[in-house]
């Protein structure tokens, strides 16, 4: 094979892999059209049975250890608000004791203001990182029990 030949037969390679990428280009465009006008009815979420997507809940990385809601990220490093967020976001729209999160945050018994004391920090932080309603979403109403309540913004 003489080196014009494949020379010509590696131009006629390089057009038809433009022309496939051209292609594949416009399908992705027009998928993307397409997305956009499927309706985004909100299914039943298995995890806590409101009707939200699973992208209205929040993320907790174990990785990077940080929170994501929605558009934003807050770090809060490898410390008892993150273990306690992660307890809690586990259990979404159920109310957890004490107990529990001792066990499962502290590993053991400790003062009741100890829990007190992660909740004031972490809703701070959260404040911070402007999830707001992510830190009013810890609920401490019930007697001795705290929730990630989520299914208040239902409509």
């Amino acid at each position: 094979m003489s080196a014009d030949s494949i020379q010509l037969q590696l131009l006629n390679l390089l057009c038809q892999m433009s022309e496939f990428s051209s292609h594949l280009i416009r399908s992705i465009e027009h998928l993307r059209v397409l997305l956009d006008t499927v309706p985004m009815d909100r299914e039943v979420c298995s995890n806590c049975q409101t009707r939200r997507r699973l992208s209205d809940h929040p993320i907790v990385e174990d990785e990077t250890l940080s929170v994501i809601w929605g558009e934003r990220r807050c770090y809060l490093g490898k410390s008892l608000g993150f273990r306690f967020l992660a307890h809690l976001a586990s259990r979404p729209n159920q109310y957890v004791t004490y107990d529990s999160l001792f066990d499962g945050v502290w590993g053991g018994r400790r003062s009741n203001g100890a829990i007190r004391s992660v909740v004031r920090d972490l809703r701070r932080k959260l404040r911070r990182a402007g999830m707001s309603d992510l830190a009013d979403a810890i609920d401490g109403s019930n007697h001795q029990c705290y929730g990630l309540i989520l299914d208040r913004w239902e409509s």
